[in-house]
């Protein structure tokens, strides 16, 4: 469970905890988290000395061209950081526009759309002294490090950066470290480091943005 997690965390010596925001899960908060819930966590990590210092919510419609299902994502996010103004938490991570592999874009609305709810997410960002972070991720539209400083740009808001994911970056045969580094550094606020293992004569693919099937990796 996440206190568990967190009591876990302080035992190995770690500063700070980042925290997925999405139901189905033992180890995460709630998409419909009540205050207590979060109060009570907040007062668990205040007393083993760590800091929440990212939520994680599995949000990416913010390009669909319906706008029931865009507006949908958008308020999901707007919980999201209800809650990381409860837990004290700087950054939210986001996933850039759902945008699968095969995907087109022939007349840029989408990506449009997807700039338009930075910008009004960013706002409310802003004005609580915390930041959006886009990942560069596979199905997405930050997928590479070139199209993630593109839209970073584009964008051009105080509080919407990228998270810098070179395993990320690596699946997707995208950019080497020192060209992405290079690249987006100016506007990277967040990064996440992990192990990749790549399967012997198999490409990286995925048909969902957040969970690789195992037959796919």
């Amino acid at each position: 469970t996440l206190p568990h997690a967190l009591d876990l965390f302080h035992a190995i010596g770690l500063d700070g905890a980042e925290i997925v925001v999405q139901d189905g899960y033992q180890c995460a908060i709630s998409q419909q988290a009540k205050p207590g819930e979060l109060a009570a966590l907040r007062r668990q990590a205040d007393r083993l000395g760590l800091r929440i210092i990212a939520l994680t919510p599995y949000y990416s419609r913010f390009n669909d061209l319906d706008p029931v299902v865009r507006e949908a994502e958008i308020q999901g996010v707007c919980r999201v950081i209800q809650y990381a103004q409860a837990l004290d938490s700087l950054y939210i991570r986001i996933y850039a526009g759902n945008f699968a592999q095969g995907d087109a874009d022939p007349d840029g609305q989408k990506r449009r759309l997807l700039i338009d709810s930075m910008r009004r997410l960013g706002d409310l960002a802003l004005d609580r002294g915390m930041k959006l972070v886009m990942e560069n991720h596979f199905n997405t539209m930050t997928v590479s490090a070139a199209d993630s400083i593109s839209l970073a740009r584009e964008i051009g808001h105080p509080a919407v950066g990228i998270l810098y994911d070179q395993a990320n970056l690596t699946f997707t045969g995208n950019e080497g470290y020192e060209e992405a580094i290079a690249l987006q550094q100016k506007y990277v606020s967040y990064m996440h480091v992990k192990d990749l293992v790549f399967l012997e004569g198999k490409a990286f693919v995925s048909s969902d943005v957040s969970h690789p099937d195992e037959s796919e990796r």
